[in-house]
């Protein structure tokens, strides 16, 4: 292995293990050089590798600035877990509930999650975070007719597993579009953006096999650690 891709997996384990926090800046060349014994030109091709992949970000009159890697929200995200992700990537998460109510659904509701007006519903509103930085936020609804609501401490942790696990309700297949809007107050309060902003808008509707709507999520991320990334293959016509 290339001694630059060495130093790539040694300063990447830093920073998933907190020594390099998110947000802070990565030491210097120099520093670099001398921790590892190695050239300038060898530190140049560590350094755009962890920029390639997501790790750092240059900024002008400060250095190399920690980020998240943003395969974090690849096209996984809604086939799989946010939590499920993430382990995957070995970065830590936490989830702040900001609210858990029972609602009915309004034309909307009832129009993407194919409900009659009179449907139960459970929301609950929640920020994740990743190492630390709060990413994105999100508004569950569940199909209050399948799950009772879930208490604080499982609306903290993984929904999926609570619909899966826990409730025993296999889930078959999820409906996904992605778009931007404008950062609305909640946003921009827990993300820590500026007035004006956009986010990604990651709206997923997830099933059971008889096609019954389980949950719709609606998760606004920051764009700045949003990735979507998808292999298409085009059949040939003979």
């Amino acid at each position: 292995m290339p001694k630059y891709q060495e130093i790539f997996l040694s300063l990447v384990q830093k920073i998933r293990s907190g020594v390099y926090p998110v947000g802070s800046l990565l030491p210097g060349e120099f520093h670099l050089m001398k921790e590892y014994g190695v050239s300038r030109d060898t530190i140049r091709k560590t350094l755009s590798l962890l920029s390639r992949h997501g790790y750092i970000e240059k900024s002008r009159g400060r250095g190399s600035v920690i980020t998240l890697p943003k395969s974090v929200f690849s096209s996984g995200y809604g086939r799989f877990s946010f939590s499920e992700i993430c382990a995957g990537l070995g970065v830590s998460i936490s989830t702040a509930v900001l609210s858990i109510r029972p609602i009915m659904p309004d034309v909307f509701l009832c129009d993407i999650m194919g409900l009659q007006k009179n449907a139960p519903l459970h929301e609950i509103v929640r920020v994740r975070s990743v190492d630390g930085m709060p990413v994105v936020v999100e508004k569950n609804i569940l199909n209050g007719s399948v799950f009772p609501c879930p208490d604080h401490v499982q609306a903290e942790n993984s929904l999926f597993y609570f619909i899966e696990t826990s409730m025993n309700q296999p889930i078959s297949s999820v409906r996904r579009t992605i778009e931007c809007c404008e950062a609305d107050e909640l946003d921009c309060t827990s993300l820590k953006l500026p007035a004006g902003s956009l986010v990604v808008v990651d709206q997923s509707l997830t099933l059971k096999e008889s096609g019954v709507p389980l949950m719709l999520t609606i998760a606004h991320h920051n764009p700045k650690y949003f990735h979507f990334e998808e292999f298409l293959q085009r059949k040939l016509r003979l």
